[in-house]
């Protein structure tokens, strides 16, 4: 596994870890339909904490698990801090932290030509 695989795996977690902390995690997937809008981040149909769960998770896992190519740019981050507090009340500071994390990463990577 290379440090970019590693590094972003781990913020996968954290993010993941995070959202059950902020009680954002849910036991039960959406319907199918709504999973798969072709509506950018499904914004019409489920709210940022359900597409981070149900969508961008699990894909990235699976784009490093199988060594795909990673994104040539990420702005989760700036799609979350404008949406993430119509869904709660709790102090999302840390969450944002790890988007933003995960977005530089990405982007870092992509710019300095370590595609792999």
């Amino acid at each position: 596994m290379s440090n970019i695989t590693h590094s972003l795996a781990d913020l996968l977690l954290q993010i993941e870890a995070e959202m059950r902390q902020l009680q954002l995690w849910e036991s039960q997937p959406p319907e199918q339909a709504l999973l798969h809008n072709p509506t950018p981040f499904c914004a019409d149909t489920l709210n940022v904490a359900q597409w981070l769960q149900w969508i961008f998770i699990p894909r990235m896992i699976q784009i490093l698990e199988q060594g795909l190519p990673l994104p040539q740019q990420c702005d989760i981050h700036a799609y979350a801090e404008e949406t993430i507090q119509r869904i709660t009340p709790s102090d999302v500071t840390i969450l944002l932290h790890l988007l933003r994390k995960f977005d530089q990463t990405i982007t870092t990577n992509s710019t300095s030509g370590q595609h792999h």
